[in-house]
């Protein structure tokens, strides 16, 4: 099971590090900017395709957002 507040919170952290703002960062999802706002407070639940399409722009892989 994915825990979606711990995804929300390391895609913020890592937009962050990027210095992109939610807009900069919808845009080059391809995603609205609620939606990464949702994502990142841990009110959305994306989709697999969705985390896997994050995970890659973000550079992390995918397992670390799946709780053991």
């Amino acid at each position: 099971m994915i825990d979606f507040v711990k995804f929300g919170i390391l895609v913020k952290k890592k937009r962050k590090e990027f210095n992109l703002s939610q807009t900069d960062y919808a845009r080059m999802l391809g995603f609205t900017t609620s939606y990464i706002c949702k994502i990142e407070n841990g009110k959305a639940k994306p989709t697999l395709q969705t985390i896997e399409q994050i995970s890659k722009k973000i550079g992390m892989k995918i397992t670390i957002f799946f709780e053991v």
